[in-house]
C-alpha cells in the first residue's frame, strides 16, 4: 500500500520534518476585527440571523434578555478507512463532497452525501478513472473539486525511484530544488466522468506542483512552485495569464472572483475577471499580516488560512485558527462571525483543509487532525447565548497542547461554558518561571486566581500544605484510573490533591546486549564508558549526550523522586551522586562532540534547546537506526511511540528496548498534572472540567503528550493499535545523513502496527509504575545551571552541589 513517508535530513542533529507525503488543495468555493489596532471584535452569528439587540436594563439582566446566537459545531461522520483529507466542497445540488484517500486499497475517492454526512456513496476510484498504476510509481499528488461536481487531478508519473527522490525533497520544505526526473500530468474529470487530459505544454515550470483550484471562470490555478500562479483552461490546456511570475508562492485562496496568494508572509489579492490587484483590501491585508500563524505554511497537509465566497458580490469569509470572518472589500472591519476559541478551529491537531457553504449558511470545513479526517458541520443557533454564561479559568506554566484540545472537546459538551486558558510563560518574553509562579501565587491568595492548575513543573506539595488546593477524591471517586497512577497521588486519610492525566514510560532502545546491562544510572554510564571507543565524527552515546544541558535535562526526571525528600529538600548525598553520574557520561562525548562541530562548522550554542526527559523516544530511532547513537532514550508517551520503537527491531534485529531506570526504579512521567484552587470561582464548572479530562473520550483525544490513564482506554488494542491492525503499515519514516567518508546513509523504516504480545508488555509494564518523576522547575533550574558548570569544568562538584542546595532552600523559603 501507499506509505506516506517523513524525511529527517542533514546530519545526525536534525529534527524530523513532519510533512505528510500527501499534499492539498484548500481552496474557497466558485468575520470581527479591527482593522487599524489589530485587536479583536466580536460578531457571533450572520448579518441577517443574529439577534444582538439588549434593550433591557444592564443592571438586570434575564435569561430573555441575553444577547443570543452562535454557531454550534457538530461533527459529520466520515467514510470508513478514510485517511488523508484532500478536498470539501458542497455542489450546486447541495450535495456535500469530500475527496480523501482509503487505506483500505490505497485510492482517492470522491464520496457524496445527500443528507448532510449522515451517509455517503463513492463511486470509482480516482486511480481507476484515471487508469494510474501505483505498482509503477503513479500517484496522485493533487485534488481538487468543483461545485458543478467536475474534479481536476495532477498525478506524478515518474517512477518509484524518481518519487522516492521527488518526496524526500518536498518534505525538506526545499521545493525549488525537485527533482528534474519527475513528470507531473493534469486531467479534468467533468461531472458526467468523462476523463480529459489536459496538456499544459511547457506553461507549468516546475516539475511538482503543491496545489490547484477551481474559479468560477471555469479555469484552474496552478501554485508552479518558483513562478508565481498559472491560470489555465481547461478546454486545450493554455495560459489564460500568470500571477506572482517569478515569484515563490506558498498557497493560495479563492473567494467567488478573487484570488488570495501569500508568499514572504504577505498577502496579495487579485481579480479574477481582470488580473489586476485588488485594491481595496488594506483593512483585510493589515488585519491577516498581523498573525503569524495566518501566513506562515508549515506543513502540506493543512492551510493555515482559507477564503470562501461571500454573501454577497463584494464580499468574503475566510476561516483560520481563530475563526471565521467576514469582510466586505473597501471595508475598515473584519467581522468575526464564528469565535474559533469555542469549537475545533484552535484546537492544535486541528489542520483546515477545504470548507465550504449551503444554501442555509451553513459551513462545513474538512479538517487533517493527525492521521484522522474531521469535518465539521457550523449551524446558526438563535437559541444559544452569543456568549457561554460562565467562564473557567486554567492556567498552565508552559504552553500544554493536550490542555487546548481536551478544552475544546469539553466546550462541545458544555456550550455553556468558556474556558479560558492562561500560560504563565509564552516564551516570547523575559518572564521566567520564578516571576510567572510569584504572580500566581499572588492572584491565587487574592481570590482572583485560576480555577484549574495544571501542576506541571509547579511544586505540588507546597500548594498541598498551604492548603491552595482543592481535595479532588469526591470529583474522581467514579473515574476509572489506573489504580498505580492513582494510588501514587492519594494520601493516607484518602485525600487526593493533584492527578496527571496522561503519563509517560521512561524507556531506553539500543543493541540488546548494551541495554540489557543498564538497570541504573551508574550501570548507564558504565554502558557509555564501554563504547567509548565507538564515539568521534557522528558517533555518540545517545541524544542526550550532546552537551551538559542536553544530558542534564534527558535524565533529571527519572533520577529527581530518589534526591527528593517529603517536604521538597533535597538529599545531598543522592543529588552529588547523579552529578557524579552524569558527568562519567559527558566525559565519553565531549570529544565526539567537538569533532562533529568543528566537522559542520557549529557554533557553540549548538543543541542547547530544552531536552526534557518528557521528550518522546520516537524522535530519535531514526538516529538509532543509521548508527549514529549507540542507545535511543527518551518517554513512551503515544502509541505512535510504541509503533516507532517496535518498527526499529524489525529493521534492525539486534535491537531491543526496556524500561529505563535511572537512580529511581519504577518510575514513570506524570503529564497534564490537574489540581483545582481552593478559591476557584468556578468550582462546579471546574469539577466538571476535571472530571471531563478522565473520561474515555478526552483520554483518547488525538495527541503525543501522554498515555491515558483511564484504565479502559489505556488497556483496549484498539487504542494501542490506533484503529488499525497488528501487521497494517501506517506509514514510513525515513533518514539521510552524512557519514565519515563523506558519503550520506539513507535509511527508511516502514512503521508497522505492533503484534499483540508487544503491545500487552508494554500494557502491564505501565501498570508496574509506581514513583511519579514529579518535575519541579525551579529545581531544574538550579540543577541544570549549577551542574552544566560542573559538567564543563567550571565549577567543582561540591561548589555546584552547594549552590543547588542554597537555591533550592531559598525557593522553599519563599
Amino acid at each position: 500500500m501507499k506509505k506516506t513517508k517523513r524525511w529527517k535530513q542533514g546530519i545526525a542533529i536534525a529534527g524530523v520534518l513532519a510533512l505528510s507525503g500527501s499534499l492539498l488543495t484548500g481552496c474557497g468555493d466558485t468575520g470581527k476585527r479591527s482593522s487599524g489596532s489589530g485587536e479583536k471584535t466580536e460578531n457571533e452569528g450572520q448579518t441577517d440571523q443574529a439577534d444582538t439587540s439588549n434593550t433591557a436594563d444592564n443592571e438586570t439582566k434575564t435569561e430573555n434578555t441575553k444577547a443570543k446566537g452562535r454557531f454550534l459545531e457538530n461533527d459529520i461522520a466520515v467514510p470508513g478507512n478514510s485517511q488523508f483529507l484532500r478536498d470539501v466542497k458542497v455542489l450546486d445540488s447541495g450535495v456535500l463532497r469530500m475527496i480523501y484517500y482509503n487505506t483500505a486499497d490505497s485510492c482517492y475517492y470522491a464520496a457524496d452525501s445527500t443528507d448532510n454526512g449522515e451517509t455517503w456513496t463513492n463511486g470509482k476510484s480516482l486511480e481507476e478513472q484515471l487508469g494510474l498504476n501505483e505498482d509503477q510509481g503513479e500517484y496522485i499528488s493533487v485534488v481538487s473539486a468543483a461545485v458543478d461536481g467536475s474534479i481536476f487531478v495532477g498525478a506524478d508519473l515518474s517512477s518509484d525511484s524518481d518519487n522516492e527522490d521527488a518526496q524526500t525533497t518536498a518534505d525538506s520544505g526545499d521545493g525549488d530544488s525537485m527533482d528534474n526526473n519527475l513528470k507531473m500530468e493534469f486531467f479534468y474529470i467533468s461531472s458526467d466522468g468523462n476523463v480529459q487530459k489536459i496538456d499544459t505544454g511547457d506553461t507549468i515550470q516546475s516539475s511538482y506542483t503543491f496545489q490547484a483550484c477551481f474559479t468560477e471562470n471555469g479555469t484552474v490555478l496552478i501554485v508552479d512552485s518558483g513562478n508565481g500562479v498559472a491560470e489555465i483552461n481547461l478546454t486545450d490546456g493554455s495560459l489564460v495569464r500568470r500571477y506572482e511570475e517569478g515569484n515563490r508562492v506558498d498557497f493560495i485562496g479563492i473567494a467567488g472572483k478573487m484570488l488570495f496568494t501569500i508568499q514572504d508572509q504577505t498577502l496579495h489579492g487579485y481579480d479574477l475577471d481582470t488580473g489586476k490587484p485588488l485594491d481595496n483590501i488594506s483593512a483585510l491585508t493589515e488585519q491577516i499580516q498581523s498573525d503569524e500563524q495566518d501566513v506562515n505554511w508549515t506543513t502540506t497537509s493543512s492551510f493555515p488560512l482559507m477564503f470562501l465566497k461571500g454573501d454577497e458580490d463584494n464580499s468574503l469569509f475566510y476561516i483560520d485558527h481563530t475563526g471565521v470572518y467576514r469582510y466586505v472589500l473597501g471595508g475598515g472591519t473584519v467581522e468575526q462571525v464564528i469565535d474559533g476559541s469555542l469549537n475545533s478551529l484552535s484546537s492544535p491537531d486541528t489542520g483546515t483543509v477545504a470548507w465550504g457553504q449551503d444554501s442555509d449558511g451553513n459551513f462545513y470545513v474538512g479538517c487533517n487532525v493527525g492521521d484522522d479526517i474531521k469535518v465539521y458541520s457550523y449551524v446558526y443557533s438563535k437559541d444559544t447565548p452569543t456568549t457561554p454564561d460562565t467562564e473557567l479559568n486554567v492556567y498552565s506554566l508552559k504552553d500544554n497542547d493536550f490542555i487546548k484540545q481536551a478544552a475544546v472537546l469539553f466546550q462541545k459538551k458544555y456550550p455553556d461554558v468558556y474556558v479560558n486558558i492562561e500560560t504563565g510563560m509564552s516564551g516570547d518574553d523575559s518572564v521566567t518561571d520564578t516571576d510567572a509562579l510569584k504572580v500566581l501565587n499572588t492572584e491565587i491568595m487574592a481570590g482572583t486566581g485560576p480555577d484549574v492548575l495544571l501542576m506541571d513543573g509547579v511544586s505540588e506539595n507546597t500548594y498541598i500544605e498551604k492548603g491552595m488546593l482543592e481535595d479532588l477524591s469526591g470529583v474522581l471517586k467514579d473515574d476509572d484510573i489506573l489504580s498505580n497512577i492513582k494510588d501514587a497521588y492519594t494520601k493516607e486519610d484518602g485525600s487526593i490533591y493533584t492527578m496527571p492525566v496522561k503519563f509517560g514510560i521512561p524507556m531506553i532502545e539500543g543493541n540488546k546486549d548494551i541495554i540489557a546491562g543498564i538497570t541504573d544510572l551508574t550501570t548507564e554510564a558504565d554502558a557509555a564508558e564501554s563504547q567509548k571507543d565507538s564515539y568521534g565524527k557522528l558517533k555518540f552515546f545517545s541524544d542526550f549526550a550532546m552537551s551538559p544541558s542536553y544530558l542534564i535535562q534527558g535524565t533529571i526526571d527519572y533520577n529527581t523522586p530518589a534526591w527528593m525528600n517529603e517536604d521538597g529538600t533535597l538529599k545531598e548525598d543522592a543529588l552529588k551522586e547523579y552529578l557524579e553520574q552524569v558527568n562519567r557520561i559527558w566525559q565519553t562525548q565531549k570529544n565526539a562532540i567537538e569533532e562533529t562541530k568543528k566537522a559542520y562548522q557549529m557554533g557553540d550554542d549548538w543543541a542547547n534547546s530544552d531536552r526534557s526527559g518528557y521528550t518522546n523516544i520516537a524522535g530519535s530511532i531514526t538516529d538509532l537506526l543509521v548508527k549514529v547513537n549507540t542507545v535511543s532514550a527518551g518517554g513512551l508517551l503515544s502509541p505512535k511511540g510504541l509503533v516507532s520503537m517496535d518498527s526499529a527491531k524489525k529493521v534492525d534485529q539486534d535491537l531491543d528496548y526496556r524500561l529505563l531506570n535511572g537512580q529511581s526504579e519504577n518510575c514513570f512521567y506524570p503529564r497534564s498534572i490537574v489540581g483545582i484552587s481552593a478559591k476557584a470561582s468556578e468550582k462546579e464548572a471546574a469539577e466538571k472540567f476535571v472530571e471531563f479530562l478522565f473520561e474515555e473520550e478526552s483520554q483518547r483525544a488525538s495527541n503525543d503528550e501522554g498515555l491515558a490513564v483511564n484504565s479502559k482506554v489505556y488497556e483496549d488494542m484498539d487504542y494501542w493499535k490506533m484503529g488499525k491492525s497488528s501487521g497494517d503499515t501506517i506509514g514510513s519514516i525515513g533518514a539521510s545523513y552524512d557519514t565519515e567518508d563523506g558519503n550520506t546513509t539513507q535509511i527508511v523504516m516502514d512503521e508497522i502496527i505492533p503484534e499483540d504480545e508487544a503491545i500487552q508488555n508494554i500494557i502491564d509494564l505501565g501498570k508496574t509504575l509506581t514513583v511519579p518523576a514529579k518535575s519541579n522547575q525551579i529545581i531544574r533550574n538550579a540543577v541544570a545551571e549549577s551542574g552544566e558548570k560542573y559538567l564543563n569544568g567550571e565549577t567543582s562538584l561540591d561548589d555546584a552541589v552547594k549552590a543547588i542546595m542554597q537555591e533550592v532552600n531559598l525557593y522553599l523559603s519563599e
